[in-house]
């Protein structure tokens, strides 16, 4: 079950894959996403102007991720393998790619992997994966997100505009 609720120029999301509530409470002019994959809870709390998410894939070894954001810039806290990882993942574990101001990011995961791809500021994403994964592609201030997929994973596309 999916549930979407806007507020005060925001987009709020909370999303469930197995039979687990989410709950998620978003903060002025940022986008928030709380998900849980495979029967584990997370919660994400969001501050101003920023991207924040908190997720947890299959719950590797049984570690909650929290993560709270800063002003002004995408933050990402992950565990895949007993580790924290953020910005630039590595091969085995985690594939992030990111940016925060005018560029764009392509970003292609591999099986059994966490695959995102984020920019904040002007410029388009596009995220392709499957088999068996969590799958994002995002985008804030006045462009167009597509993203397909299917087959057992939790699909997003997302357009944000900030008036």
């Amino acid at each position: 079950m999916i549930t979407q609720l806007g507020r005060d120029d925001r987009l709020i999301i909370a999303l469930d894959n197995h039979d687990h509530m989410i709950k998620q409470l978003g903060h002025d002019d940022c986008l928030i996403f709380a998900i849980s994959i495979h029967d584990h809870m997370i919660t994400q709390l969001g501050h101003d102007d920023c991207l924040i998410i908190a997720i947890n894939i299959h719950n590797h070894h049984d570690h909650m991720i929290t993560q709270l954001g800063r002003d002004d810039r995408p933050i990402i806290a992950l565990d895949n393998h007993d580790y924290m990882i953020k910005q630039l993942g590595h091969d085995d574990p985690l594939i992030i790619a990111l940016d925060n101001q005018d560029h764009m990011i392509k970003q292609l995961g591999h099986d059994d992997r966490l695959n995102i791809a984020l920019n904040i500021h002007d410029d388009l994403i596009t995220q392709f994966e499957h088999d068996d994964r969590l799958i994002i592609a995002l985008n804030i201030h006045d462009h167009l997100i597509t993203q397909f997929e299917h087959d057992d994973r939790l699909n997003i596309a997302l357009i944000f505009m900030i008036i």
